[in-house]
């Protein structure tokens, strides 16, 4: 796992045999709030200020800086590829319109190659399910067969409001809103269910 050492002021990566026990593999560079992602036999984590760990064991990183990352919103593997999308060339405080949203790809965790989101859109989430990469957004889904060439879906639902996670399981798509709960058996149509 990956997280914040407050009291360090520091991101680490922690691991645990059993889901109970912690303990501290390594230290991130910087202090944010990282994702981390397992493929292909490499642990990927990225930070807040676009610096990239690979791991092949979760104790000893390799760091790169990816040019004018500055959010990292989401990092996925699947398909022989990580896929990650958040926001470069911005910082708090600026208006949604002049920030630039990102999605890039790497095969191996180390060599990434960033290319702007599709219709200045942030990507909250991704997941990878029967040979689609789809990625939660405000409004929309989009989705890739590549993870490269994105394009957007049927609104997941009629309301407005920001999807934060996105998952699939046991043939169906769930994306997890501010108010509701989105459902859909082919990440086309969705029913939207209200969070009690």
């Amino acid at each position: 796992g990956v997280g914040v050492d407050r009291a360090a002021r520091r991101g680490v990566v922690v691991s645990s045999p059993d889901g109970a026990a912690w303990r501290t593999e390594a230290e991130i560079p910087g202090l944010a709030w990282p994702r981390v992602a397992f493929g292909g036999g490499t642990f990927v984590v990225w930070t807040e200020g676009g610096a990239v760990g690979a791991s092949a064991d979760g104790a000893e990183w390799s760091w790169t800086a990816v040019p004018r990352v500055n959010t990292l919103f989401a990092v996925a593997w699947a398909n022989g590829r990580f896929v990650a999308s958040g926001t470069h060339d911005c910082c708090f405080g600026e208006v949604p319109s002049a920030i630039a949203y990102f999605t890039a790809t790497s095969p191996d965790g180390r060599a990434w190659e960033t290319r702007d989101a599709p219709l200045r859109t942030i990507f909250f989430d991704l997941a990878f399910a029967e040979g689609v990469y789809l990625a939660s957004s405000y409004e929309q889904i989009f989705s890739s067969v590549d993870g490269t060439a994105w394009t957007p879906r049927r609104s997941a639902a009629a309301r407005k409001d920001w999807r934060y996670a996105l998952a699939f399981a046991e043939g169906k798509w769930v994306a997890v809103g501010r108010s509701a709960i989105d459902v859909s058996a082919d990440g086309t149509a969705w029913r939207t269910l209200p969070i009690p």
